[in-house]
């Protein structure tokens, strides 16, 4: 190969760009020249990593862009990829279930969108099956994932098809030791025949039309996780309406979330994510939300909305006693309990606040303290981008007794907690 006195020209050009007047660099580019422009051994090109070992590194050299001329573009921003059920999931080992309450039948195998099942706790119960088979056989079990088409499914519904009975959760994960339930992705907000397992990546993505709600009609709450040791479950674009947490069979610690319940122990790396709560009730702690269960790890809530929610006792909208919780971008309005009307947090819970938008407004208590927020935690704690604003009390007789309207903290030690408010408004 042999190269041209303009190609060397240009080559010369570049490095001086590069390399500004070190002229000792020459001579390896020149080099470096020579050895493409022979027919000998290829092996010779190992010269070219010889021309930068200064021991000091060269300036750097500025362009100048003159008279009309302008930047180049930057490159344009890459979409993510759809992570496809078949080619991304299913194909490599991944067990995919799908639910369509209207288009879905009941002894369908759940394989595909065109054999969908009509119920969330069938779906379920192919993937408890299946994994059960896998571990009687030594084998190990696969991720899995339950992809569940927009619409409403009622606990009538679910209940017609597959016996929920009095006081069962619409989403019951327990009854099966770890890992029979652990590793599972729970999603909503498909349309039939999406290929793309990230709702947002199918396309004309509108969220609206894509609405998948979970109504427990005042019978139960809508998703318990109370097997101890279930790690990695991820729950993703529900709104879960008229959740009612109540004592059933002398189980108390059903009284507690209205509409999700973690009262598993030693539940670790859960998920929720695009999470609306409307109207729902407990008869003890957390309207909407209560997590409860001794020794609990990570709990991460991304984009979770809570409206309408009651507690008898504290935490009207969110009750916290364990676990490390991460909230970020929360919008937690217009929920009673007796104490700590929006957010309640106790014992070993810590709470950080983060993300973008965050509120906690207009909640109310019939108590004293803490209408917006209660922390009465030796844990440390964090908000940040905050808005607590317009909470108070509902009962007459103690507004003029109110303390904290917006936060109040209790502690046996006063050197605990650390509470921090950043970018935050009270």
């Amino acid at each position: 190969m042999k190269f041209t006195k303009a190609l060397k020209y240009i080559i010369l050009f570049l490095q001086l760009l590069i390399f500004g007047c070190e002229c000792k660099n020459f001579d390896a580019i020149n080099k470096v020249i020579e050895s493409f422009s022979s027919d000998e051994d290829p092996n010779k090109k190992e010269i070219i990593t010889s021309f930068n070992t200064s021991s000091t590194a060269p300036p750097p050299v500025a362009i100048m862009m003159q008279g009309n001329q302008k930047s180049p573009a930057p490159p344009p921003k890459t979409k993510t990829a759809c992570m496809d059920f078949q080619d991304d999931r299913i194909n490599h080992g991944e067990l995919v279930v799908f639910v369509d309450s209207v288009n879905g039948k009941s002894d369908n195998s759940g394989e595909s969108w065109e054999k969908a099942v009509n119920s969330i706790n069938i779906a379920l119960a192919r993937v408890v099956r299946n994994r059960a088979e896998n571990l009687s056989k030594g084998n190990a079990i696969q991720p899995a994932f339950i992809a569940v088409a927009a619409g409403t499914y009622t606990h009538e519904h679910e209940n017609k098809i597959s016996s929920l009975g009095d006081g069962k959760e619409m989403i019951a994960l327990y009854g099966y030791t770890d890992p029979i339930l652990s590793n599972l992705i729970i999603a909503g907000g498909f349309l039939s025949g999406d290929k793309c397992s990230e709702v947002d990546k199918n396309k004309q993505y509108n969220a609206n039309e894509r609405k998948t709600i979970i109504d427990a009609q005042n019978n139960a709450s809508v998703l318990a996780i109370a097997e101890k040791g279930l790690t990695n479950i991820d729950i993703r674009d529900f709104t879960f309406i008229n959740g009612a947490a109540k004592e059933v069979n002398v189980i108390a610690a059903k009284k507690d979330g209205g509409a999700i319940s973690l009262r598993g122990e030693d539940l670790d790396n859960i998920t929720f994510r695009n999470i609306n709560i409307e109207n729902s009730t407990a008869e003890n702690n957390g309207g909407a939300v209560a997590i409860t269960g001794a020794g609990i790890g990570n709990v991460v809530f991304n984009g979770l909305s809570i409206n309408n929610s009651t507690a008898t006792q504290n935490g009207g909208g969110f009750y916290a006693s364990s676990g490390d919780i991460e909230l970020n971008s929360i919008k937690i309005t217009d929920n009673k309990s007796k104490n700590g009307g929006g957010l309640y947090i106790m014992a070993n819970a810590s709470i950080t606040v983060a993300g973008k938008n965050n509120s906690i407004s207009e909640n109310k208590i019939s108590e004293t303290n803490g209408a917006g927020i209660y922390i009465n935690s030796d844990k440390n704690h964090s908000f940040d981008k905050l808005a607590v604003f317009k909470n108070t009390s509902e009962n007459p007789a103690n507004k003029a007794k109110l303390v904290g309207a917006g936060v109040y903290l209790e502690s046996n030690d006063p050197a605990i907690p650390i509470v921090i408010f950043t970018n935050s408004t009270i």
